[in-house]
């Protein structure tokens, strides 16, 4: 009888069909473990004049799609209580619901041929998500094989603040998946308003500090909204991270020539000036163009925040450091 390596069971050939419908293996697929009930996925489509909708039953979904979407709903939750604090936990747990994520990953693969103008990929809590886990992963269909990276978040506008800890932790999943792109890629960003609490910029910022001084970028460029969270000091550090990474490949080159360090290396055995010229190759190849440009907001995710303003308030930083202490 054949195994399921999802369940750990032997399941009988003639009852393949319904075991792999079942709850339990369901909850091992959407979350790996027992106990969860996994519901009907609903995949919106709002490219038309009346956004349209269709259910898919979870053993619809293809296998790749569950792996992905389990992976970064793993991955998403490690980082999420540190912008959410426990006051917020709850409710922004269910941002990253494999029922949510498989929703936008199939919504985003349906509506692919239509919604990437000029090469943007409009991103969502769930895209973006899924997006670090495939750049991690070469056989994913969202591997970061691509050279040019261009991620549109300016459409999801968070109209409160949970929905803002959402994808601020999506997107710092994203930006800790930097190093996996593609050497010579370039990455851009435009995120807009969508960060508008100071603490979720700078927790975004401080980790892709740390990325791009391992990453091998040759541009990497933030668009933001003049009223979002971001300063013009931001662009600074972010450039001096890549600085500071791209003096650690030049110094790892010349180690080679160290007379102890590089006792092995072949680079020892070559002239002066021929080691310059890779010392100068490597510069050029691997110095990052980092840059944060400021543009207004759209006059569509300006009405839209004025429609529905969100349910924040001043003083609401405060509140999120208080979430640690209480």
């Amino acid at each position: 009888m054949p195994s399921c390596a999802r369940c750990g069971v032997t399941v009988p050939s003639a009852g393949w069909e319904q075991h792999v419908r079942g709850q339990r293996h369901l909850s091992y697929s959407f979350f790996g473990q027992a106990g969860h009930s996994v519901r009907s996925i609903v995949v919106r489509r709002g490219d038309g004049a009346v956004p349209a909708q269709r259910i898919v039953r979870p053993f619809e979904v293809p296998h790749h799609v569950v792996d992905l979407v389990r992976r970064a709903r793993e991955l998403s939750l490690k980082n999420l209580f540190a912008h959410s604090g426990h006051m917020l936990y709850d409710r922004a747990v269910g941002h990253f619901s494999p029922e949510r994520l498989c929703g936008q990953l199939l919504a985003l693969d349906e509506a692919m041929p239509r919604q990437c103008p000029d090469g943007w990929l409009l991103g969502s809590v769930g895209v973006v998500a899924c997006l670090a886990v495939g750049w991690g992963d070469a056989d994913s269909t969202l591997s970061a094989e691509e050279q040019r990276v261009w991620v549109d978040m300016s459409h999801e506008m968070p109209l409160d603040i949970v929905q803002e800890v959402a994808m601020s932790c999506a997107l710092e999943t994203l930006a800790a998946a930097v190093p996996h792109l593609a050497a010579g890629s370039s990455l851009e960003l435009r995120l807009s308003r969508c960060i508008r609490h100071r603490h979720l910029a700078t927790k975004l910022l401080r980790r892709l500090q740390t990325s791009l001084q391992t990453a091998s970028l040759t541009r990497c460029t933030l668009y933001v909204a003049l009223d979002s969270a971001f300063r013009q000091e931001d662009g600074e550090l972010l450039a001096a991270a890549a600085l500071q990474g791209w003096r650690a490949r030049v110094l790892s080159v010349l180690l080679g020539s160290h007379a102890r360090v590089g006792a092995a290396s072949p680079l020892r055995r070559l002239p002066l000036n021929l080691l310059q010229t890779i010392v100068e190759l490597v510069a050029v190849s691997s110095r990052a163009q980092i840059e944060l440009r400021f543009e207004e907001p759209s006059c569509a995710n300006m009405l839209r925040v004025t429609a529905n303003p969100p349910t924040m308030h001043q003083g609401a930083d405060l509140d999120h450091i208080a979430n640690f202490v209480l």
